[in-house]
């Protein structure tokens, strides 16, 4: 081992297994990283991965939403939007229309991107039945109410 090179403490160590344990955005992400890996494997017939379709789907319910509306919904800010935009309208599912105001764009479904919901949601439903199985209809509301609560306690900290 590298004498260079500072160990930590039994202590220290300590206070990085309790934070691993409780950290919101530790667990969260884990968590997030373990459904995505499921909905993604469940989407490969239609080309998408499960991100891809929640962007696509807030597209859809939001009718023409801007990127600050997208951010907002998703929860993420307009640089990502318009990075994860970038591939769906190279496809072709998606178009992004210019505003009054150059800085204001929406974005607009194109009849190929409601083509491939249609192809995702059956895949969607199948994935949503098996994790609902596994985790429980009742488990996964109360879920659902939770991180509603954690979210509308948080957002805009």
């Amino acid at each position: 081992m590298n004498n260079d090179h500072k160990m930590l403490s039994d202590t220290e160590i300590e206070v990085c297994a309790q934070a691993s344990a409780i950290c919101p955005s530790f667990n969260l992400r884990k968590s997030a990283r373990a459904v995505s890996r499921i909905f993604d494997e469940a989407l490969q017939p239609c080309g998408l991965r499960s991100g891809q379709l929640a962007m696509l789907l807030a597209i859809a319910t939001g009718r023409e939403p801007t990127y600050a509306q997208l951010a907002r919904d998703l929860v993420m800010d307009t640089s990502t939007i318009a990075r994860s935009l970038r591939p769906l309208e190279r496809e072709g599912l998606l178009e992004i229309v210019a505003g009054l105001d150059r800085r204001r764009k929406s974005v607009r479904l194109t009849p190929l991107g409601a083509e491939r919901i249609r192809q995702a949601v059956p895949l969607w439903e199948k994935a949503q039945g098996w994790f609902n199985g596994r985790v429980g209809d009742d488990e996964w509301t109360r879920t659902l109410a939770d991180l509603d609560h954690v979210l509308g306690r948080i957002r805009g900290y």
